[in-house]
């Protein structure tokens, strides 16, 4: 346990040796130590139900995935080792992997094999021991100097798979409350944001498109979260389209929602078709009785009764 033996601790000899001495034979040699420096790296593959790039306790491992390793910076030539993310480690847990035996130096680490529709989580998002660390084209973490056992080159990814589709017309052929052929509207500007902590408020928009010929927007190649997973089983998301917009003419007039929200989840990763409904103009706009507003126009009426009353009589 001497500290000046470094990362070169592991004993590949006995560390106790028993030379006999005797006059005949008063040398003893070769009684050598051994130590072998031992290092590795793993450890950790983990679904990103939320894509922060971070590990979350209720976030699980991913068996199968395919790991190399290289002894060189930049992942060039043929892997020296392979292995693939299994349960294990100390305590067991899903997602994990090691490569050990290995010496001082540089490697390069490749994850390859993900599930269709899975890609990598945001990289470098905080902490080392915590983060995800491929890069989000090649899957490779390069660069690794290998000095002491690093368990801490680790990857996120999720299914990037989902679809939030719908459509906006006006009901007005005929007014009926419900969608009928030709009352789409095309040309104006639906709106997709994402809803990081599923509390029906976008944080962040992810994109936007106008409405096609018939009405129809959709939104592809989203990510998607585990299920179930709980407290975070799905991916929300918030819909609003442009209540400007020019396309919408004298029909603007919402009788559904104009904002609305989406959860999708890696069982049902394409969401029921969202629908946008207007109608053209609306009830009349109710002036308080209180007002001097109304006080106005009351006295306009009475005035005009008055007029009237003298002008027939």
């Amino acid at each position: 346990s001497d500290t000046d033996l470094g990362v070169c601790d592991s004993g590949i000899t006995s560390t106790s040796q028993g030379p006999d001495l005797d006059t005949g034979d008063p040398d003893s040699v070769d009684n050598n130590f051994g130590f072998d420096d031992n290092l590795s790296l793993g450890d950790f593959v983990w679904y990103d139900n939320n894509q922060d790039g971070q590990q979350d306790s209720d976030e699980p491992g991913v068996n199968g995935i395919t790991v190399n390793l290289y002894d060189n910076a930049d992942c060039s030539g043929a892997p020296v080792d392979t292995t693939s993310t299994a349960t294990g480690g100390v305590p067991a847990t899903d997602g994990y992997y090691n490569f050990p035996d290995l010496d001082p130096g540089d490697y390069c680490v490749e994850f390859t094999g993900l599930p269709a529709d899975y890609v990598y989580t945001a990289q470098n998002q905080g902490s080392d021991a915590t983060d995800s660390d491929a890069d989000l084209t090649t899957g490779q973490v390069q660069n690794i100097s290998l000095t002491d056992v690093d368990p801490t080159i680790d990857v996120g990814v999720y299914a990037n798979n989902g679809q939030v589709s719908g459509l906006l017309y006006c009901d007005d052929s005929p007014e009926n409350g419900s969608q009928d052929a030709g009352e789409e509207i095309s040309g104006v500007t639906v709106i997709l944001s994402r809803d990081l902590d599923c509390d029906n408020v976008g944080d962040d928009v992810i994109g936007s498109m106008d409405t096609d010929g018939t009405g129809s927007f959709l939104f592809e190649n989203l990510p998607v979260a585990l299920a179930p997973a709980p407290p975070n089983p799905q991916a929300c998301y918030v819909l609003n389209y442009d209540t400007s917009s020019a396309e919408l003419t004298e029909c603007n007039t919402p009788i559904t929602p104009d904002t609305q929200v989406v959860t999708i989840d890696s069982d049902d990763p394409e969401s029921e078709s969202i629908i946008f409904g207007v109608v053209v103009g609306g009830p009349p706009a109710m002036v308080p009785v209180n007002s001097w507003w109304s006080i106005l126009l009351l006295w306009l009426s009475m005035m005009g009764l008055v007029w009237y009353h003298r002008k027939t009589t």
